[in-house]
């Protein structure tokens, strides 16, 4: 089984990524496993659902980003401004 890929060594915490980056980190993961479909089998997903989420179809599940070791956080925040 591949090990998650790491991070970018930055001890300060999780580092926000990009779209294209987390789909990169998810390429190497598919190359490290060999094909799509072993890939697939080792994360527990489709391997239609991996590739929805190879070509930017779908967004990557808990399952899919556990794999790449990643998670994904909401933030929602309140602003405040002047009406003047």
């Amino acid at each position: 089984m591949p090990r998650p890929l790491s991070g970018n060594g930055d001890s300060h915490g999780p580092t926000r990524v990009t779209s294209d980056q987390l789909l990169a980190r998810l390429r190497r993961f598919v190359a490290r496993c060999g094909s799509q479909n072993k890939a697939a089998a080792e994360i527990g997903v489709s391997r239609s659902f991996l590739s929805y989420v190879l070509r930017g179809r779908k967004a990557p599940g808990p399952q899919v980003l556990k794999a790449i070791g990643m998670t994904r956080r909401v933030h929602r925040s309140v602003d405040y401004v002047s009406k003047r």
